[in-house]
C-alpha cells in the first residue's frame, strides 16, 4: 500500500509524524526496497523527540531515516517538512476529533499524500477481521 502510495505521489520522501521510537519503519524500509522502492527517505517527527531512538538510527547509519531534532507538533507541521507523503502509526487515536481534523486538513492544504495506521491490538491477526467460521 505505501509503495503505491509513493509510486502515485511521485516522491520517496516520507514525514513520519507523531514517531516516538520509529515504529514499524526499521522492517518497512526493507519492505518498501522489495516492492521496487528503492530511494525511500523517512524523517521521523515527534513533539517529544525520543532521544534513545535519535541515538539508535546515528548508530545505525542508515541514510534512509533520520529523526528531526527539534520538537515537531503534528498540529504544526513545519514549512520546511511540507513535502511527499506523511505517515502516522498508532499516534493518531491521542487527538481528539477537532485535532485529528486539523491534522488531514493540513495535508489537504498543503496538497500531500497522508497515511494514517492504527494498530491497537499487538498480534500478526489484528488487522484482519475475525473469520467467525472457523
Amino acid at each position: 500500500m505505501l509503495a503505491r502510495l509513493l509510486g502515485d505521489a511521485g516522491t520517496p520522501t516520507i514525514v513520519d509524524l507523531c514517531s516516538g521510537a520509529t515504529g514499524p519503519w526499521s522492517t518497512l524500509i526493507d519492505a518498501l526496497s522489495a516492492h521496487g522502492v528503492d530511494s525511500v527517505h523517512v524523517t521521523f517527527t515527534d513533539k517529544h523527540v525520543n532521544q534513545k531512538a535519535v541515538h539508535e538510527l546515528e548508530l545505525r547509519r542508515d541514510r534512509r531515516l533520520m529523526y528531526h531534532p527539534s520538537s515537531i507538533d503534528a498540529l504544526r507541521v513545519p514549512a520546511t517538512l511540507r513535502r511527499g507523503v506523511r505517515t502516522m502509526f498508532t499516534g493518531f487515536h491521542h487527538f481528539r476529533p477537532a485535532d485529528a481534523l486539523s491534522i488531514l486538513e493540513s495535508a489537504r492544504r498543503d496538497r500531500v499524500p497522508i497515511a494514517v495506521f492504527e494498530i491497537t491490538e499487538r498480534s500478526l491477526r489484528s488487522p484482519f477481521p475475525s473469520d467467525s467460521s472457523s
